[in-house]
């Protein structure tokens, strides 16, 4: 590496001492030429004063300051050339870039079993940062959690959720109904049914309903100490119920309490944590009086609207391992050995869970399968929540017609809604309803007439005031019909 800087070097010293040589025989007026050694450094002139020293260079070389500067003009121009010429250079490569990204990317692999509506589901309603927190948890606290009826999660040892089955399972939900509408069959979700799967209580405090303290309140003062900087997250939860030594305090029950709600019944999304619920546990003595059961079904109607199943990055922030066991639950697999115990939740685990996904999906699909028990199945629950469902409907149907017949009395194209209103609930037309009571009026009158004639004659012997018998029940016969006709229908 020396020897060839060295090797450069020497090469550069060549080329300007030729330069010189060669500058110095073209400007020499004279025809022959004396070469002047090298010059003596003492003797040298000093630069001048001017900036860039060039009058001195000048005068060394023995070249005048004119003809210094058409060089640099020279010299100038030839730079605006190789600058025009650089820019054209640069495009050509940007364009060789360019033409390689254009290149197909390559096919991803993709499993055949899968349809294209299967999809994971993206949730942060995980249970493994619960089990994570039993795990650490001394008998102390173990038993302050079956004092606050909640022992039953003490069992749980699932920590991965099939996310195929997830989404099916959410897709699936009819909130307003509370049912899961599979393919075969529907299955209902009650308030006893959540019970027998993870054995919380479903009577007592309503969690929805509960009041809210101020923000002052000195618990939740403590409570939130806790989390310096408002990071309120699982992990953080986890991470005070590991720092709190096994004691059992109020703190160590608002930090469960806190991370159970978050992973088993609603969240937030974007990474924030539902610590709203702090905000009410706080105003309790005694926890276990809660109705859990009941809080859980109200989650399950009210996260399904904020979910976007189009959305491959909408997370579901509800009780997602919950309608997981339910469903379950009431299933029966053949093949696969599940002891449905109560609480349920106790007797299953992922692998179970994992294994069951895989199953349902080589025999044909999710929702497939036949139900364990026909409890579930009540024709007349059905019959009665469709018509709840169709009732609300022609409701809010009739009450936006007249809503829009008062504004606008005219409008032909509300008119047509309401006929087809009435063809749809198989309700009489104005026009039969006009005829049908013309019908009964000519009627009655020809009815009266024969009466006046028949209580004209002294052989009969009967009252102008009472009517023939036969008279009044055909003619209330069709109109009471025709009310109970409108009122069945309603």
């Amino acid at each position: 590496m020396v020897g060839q800087r060295l090797s450069s070097r020497l090469r550069k010293l060549r080329t300007r001492m030729c330069n010189t040589i060669e500058s110095a025989i073209m400007l020499n007026e004279d025809d022959d030429f004396v070469n002047p050694g090298p010059p003596d450094r003492t003797s040298m002139p000093k630069k001048a004063s001017g900036s860039d020293g060039s009058s001195s260079k000048a005068a060394l070389k023995g070249i005048s300051a004119a003809e210094v500067g058409s060089k640099r003009k020279t010299h100038e121009i030839g730079k605006k050339k190789v600058q025009q010429e650089q820019p054209k250079k640069k495009v050509k490569i940007a364009a060789k870039r360019n033409d390689k990204r254009t290149k197909p990317e390559k096919e991803k692999k993709v499993e055949t079993r899968y349809t294209a509506d299967i999809r994971r589901l993206a949730t942060r309603m995980s249970p493994c940062r619960l089990c994570e927190a039993v795990r650490m948890m001394s008998n102390e606290q173990k038993n302050t959690i079956k004092e606050m009826g909640l022992g039953s999660l003490l069992g749980i040892s699932i920590d991965i959720l099939p996310g195929l089955l997830n989404y099916y399972l959410v897709d699936k939900l009819d909130a307003e109904s509370d049912r899961i509408l599979i393919e075969r069959n529907v299955i209902a979700i009650t308030k006893d049914g959540i019970s027998k799967i993870i054995g919380l209580s479903q009577d007592g405090v309503d969690m929805v309903t509960l009041p809210v303290c101020e923000n002052d309140n000195p618990i939740l003062v403590q409570w939130k100490s806790q989390y310096p900087g408002k990071k309120y997250s699982g992990k953080a939860y986890v991470e005070s119920i590991s720092w709190s030594n096994g004691e059992a305090d109020l703190m160590f029950k608002l930090n469960f309490l806190t991370l159970f709600i978050n992973t088993f019944i609603e969240s937030y999304p974007m990474g924030t944590s539902n610590v709203k619920v702090v905000n009410k546990l706080v105003l309790l003595k005694d926890f276990s009086t809660i109705d859990w059961c009941g809080y859980i079904l109200h989650s399950l109607r009210t996260t399904k609207a904020k979910w976007n199943r189009d959305n491959k990055l909408s997370n579901y922030m509800g009780p997602m391992l919950v309608l997981l066991l339910y469903y379950v639950y009431w299933t029966k697999y053949e093949s696969i050995s599940l002891r449905k115990g109560h609480p349920f939740i106790q007797f299953v685990n992922d692998k179970q869970l994992l294994e069951i996904e895989t199953f349902e999906l080589m025999h044909g699909g999710f929702g497939k399968q036949k139900l364990d028990s026909t409890e579930n199945l009540g024709v007349d629950l059905l019959l009665k929540l469709d018509m709840r469902k169709y009732k609300k409907k022609k409701n809010q149907m009739e009450l936006s017609l007249e809503a829009g017949l008062k504004k606008f009395p005219n409008s032909a194209i509300l008119h047509e809604w309401m006929l087809k209103k009435k063809e749809l609930f198989h309700e009489p037309h104005d026009d039969e309803v006009a005829n049908e009571t013309s019908e009964t009026e000519t009627e009655s009158d020809n009815e009266s007439n024969d009466n006046e004639i028949e209580d004209g004659d002294e052989d009969v012997g009967v009252s102008s005031h009472t009517p023939k018998p036969g008279f009044g029940g055909n003619v209330w016969g069709r109109v009471t019909s025709y009310k109970y006709h409108n009122t069945f229908t309603e």
